[in-house]
């Protein structure tokens, strides 16, 4: 497994993001990330998958779980993920939480971000009914990304 990491940093009350590649196979074994979170914490979760090769981008999928080790709550399980995906949820107890991707055949970025630093930008549009612009340029002037 070839694994290139662009940044990696303490989740404590930091931002952390990494960048790697994970072999295609036709039963892949899942690759995690763990970080320890707080209970009641929000975790926001950025995947950004980059097909290795156009010519066969609709044949490959990557699949995610975000989990709790000590726990075994599985807190979201998505399926054929494509191009950029946010994903949010609330921690239940105080765990290491994982971000486990299997992987089909796409290059991964993920990023993921812990309480202070975690921003649902989708739940702010709702509550302030920002389109799909405006919620853009939200994240765009917030200098915490």
């Amino acid at each position: 497994m070839r694994v290139a990491w662009a940044g990696w940093a303490a989740l404590a009350a930091t931002v952390s993001a990494i960048k790697f590649e994970l072999p295609s196979a036709k039963n892949p074994t899942p690759f995690c990330i763990w970080n320890y979170a707080l209970e009641d914490t929000l975790a926001v979760i950025s995947i950004n998958v980059i097909p290795r090769d156009q010519r066969t981008a609709a044949d490959q999928s990557i699949d995610v779980r975000v989990i709790d080790r000590t726990h075994h709550n599985v807190y979201l399980s998505k399926k054929d993920l494509k191009d950029e995906t946010r994903l949010a949820i609330n921690t239940h107890h105080d765990a290491d939480l994982g971000v486990c991707i299997s992987n089909k055949g796409k290059h991964i970025d993920l990023d993921v971000h812990l309480g202070g630093d975690a921003i649902d930008y989708n739940a702010i549009a709702n509550q302030e009914s920002l389109s799909g612009m405006e919620t853009e340029l939200r994240k765009l002037a917030d200098p915490r990304r």
